[in-house]
């Protein structure tokens, strides 16, 4: 920091009046004019001026020098590009003067990467309809470059791939293919960067354009092959290019149909359902098998029991809720695994539990019970899963059980739910659970249902029932302790439960 430059910035935080602000700003205007000539001055300037633009004040009066610093040859100056990117993109009075700063600078790209890379950021500001054409040849005569380049000199070309989706609503069809052309030529490149920048770039034309983009597939599948092949270059969590691998799957599966490339995603998943260590290899395993299940779903039940039963194998969490994202995937199997699925909505970890409690289905669980540990989560958690019981109380067939609706209520207690299950229409059935928080007993309140009995004598009936299902259960209790009321409730919840209708 240079002497002028610090005793700027002390003066300005000494400043204690608006007057002593403004006379700052006279000295500087004052010093522009008198030392233009002189870059090093005009180099701690121009830092001057970018905090005080910085700290409101209007540095409108020097927005011509600034460009005219910007178009200079020579070193650039980072101040000076940040200033031209802080003004106003729809500052016409001054978009010709940018253009051809930017002309200029792109003329020769790789001559001085950090003076293009400043131009490249800048031309992202500045695209419109009047401009693009100028500044789309400018990017397209940096990509014809690129296979002559060496390959450190890829941040220019990924930057220049960055600008390209922002042309894309001003052009035609025509343009947008030949757009789309010259840029899978750069997939025979030889480098990470500028192939992630591609794969990023064709994913935009597969979502935001009609191209026919059929015929990059086999250049795709290639580079998807040399990747999992490759020697361990560039590896995350032992996994070489992992996310490369992930962006060229999903780019896969947006593709209306894929010819080929069942036997090379065959065996990522046998490869990586054997790997599953952290969420990179799940990841990569999740796409592929979406991938697959699109575009080959005759042969997909057997890689997905494949990768279900080594899931399931672990104990580990992160598994087992990889394993209900796979099963997400196809409604046959929601339906097929839900004992599966209830088993891991009651087991010990809530994060499982929420991710199992939007794959539940009401005939698994008619009446709600609450997961283990759920009373230790954090405020964030008990917001998703009382999101997810909206949703879950949505799946049951209407009319509804009166108990159903109480015992979500019970369990997953906001007025989010209250106000959603208000007005459901109810059977006309004897209910047995009774309200144990005031949302719940809000419900009835508005219903006007009479409360059976109490929230112990519930309690206690609960007990029963899971004692007489599963005689294995250490706790047990006579029947002497139940009152004539309860077993009459009990029998009614029994004759309910086997009921057909």
């Amino acid at each position: 920091m240079s002497v002028n430059y610090r005793t700027f910035v002390l003066a300005l935080q000494d400043c204690v009046t608006e007057t002593e602000n403004v006379l700052i700003c006279q000295k500087i205007d004052q010093l522009f004019d008198e030392n233009q000539s002189n870059p090093f001055v005009v180099t701690e300037l121009l830092q001057e001026l970018l905090i005080l633009n910085t700290l409101s004040y209007s540095v409108e009066n020097h927005k011509f020098f600034i460009i005219a610093q910007a178009s200079k040859n020579g070193l650039i100056r980072i101040s000076t590009t940040t200033l031209l990117n802080i003004f106003s993109t729809y500052d016409k009075s001054y978009l010709l003067l940018h253009t051809n700063t930017i002309q200029k600078s792109l003329t020769n790209p790789f001559s001085n990467s950090l003076n293009t890379l400043c131009a490249l950021r800048t031309l992202k500001l500045y695209i419109n309809q009047s401009t693009y054409p100028t500044y789309l040849n400018c990017c397209l005569g940096i990509l014809n470059k690129a296979p002559q380049r060496p390959s450190n000199e890829s941040s220019v070309l990924r930057q220049t791939l960055g600008t390209l989706p922002l042309f894309l609503p001003y052009l035609t069809p025509q343009q947008q293919t030949y757009l789309y052309h010259e840029t899978i030529k750069l997939l025979q490149l030889k480098n990470s960067v500028v192939l992630e920048a591609v794969v990023a770039v064709l994913t935009h034309f597969s979502n935001m354009t009609t191209v026919n983009m059929l015929d990059c597939i086999e250049l795709l599948l290639t580079l998807l092959s040399k990747l999992l092949r490759c020697k361990p270059i560039g590896q995350i969590q032992n996994v070489s290019y992992p996310f490369l691998i992930s962006n060229i799957l999903r780019l896969l599966y947006n593709f209306p149909s894929l010819p080929k490339g069942y036997e090379l995603m065959k065996d990522i998943v046998e490869r990586f359902a054997h790997q599953l260590t952290n969420g990179i290899t799940f990841t990569i395993l999740f796409s592929c098998l979406k991938c697959i299940q699109k575009h080959f779903p005759l042969n997909m039940p057997q890689l997905e029991i494949f990768a279900l039963n080594t899931l399931l194998a672990s104990n580990n969490s992160l598994f087992h809720r990889a394993y209900l994202k796979i099963i997400s995937l196809s409604s046959q199997y929601i339906e097929h695994e839900q004992p599966q699925i209830l088993k891991l909505y009651l087991g010990n970890d809530p994060l499982t539990s929420l991710e199992a409690f939007k794959l539940l289905l009401p005939q698994s669980m008619p009446i709600v019970q609450l997961p283990q540990n759920l009373s230790t989560l954090n405020e964030y958690t008990k917001s998703k899963f009382s999101e997810a019981s909206i949703h879950f109380i949505d799946k049951f067939q209407q009319p509804l059980n009166l108990d159903s609706i109480i015992s979500i209520l019970n369990c997953f207690p906001s007025k989010a739910l209250l106000n959603h299950v208000a007005d459901f229409p109810l059977k006309e059935s004897p209910h047995l659970i009774s309200p144990s928080n005031s949302i719940s007993q809000m419900y009835c309140t508005i219903h006007n249902i009479k409360i059976p009995f109490s929230s112990e004598q519930t309690t206690l009936l609960l007990l029963t029932l899971k004692s007489e299902s599963k005689s294995s259960l250490p706790l047990t209790i006579s029947s002497n302790t139940i009152s004539l009321e309860m077993k009459q409730r009990l029998h009614e919840y029994k004759s309910l439960q086997t009921d057909p209708s």
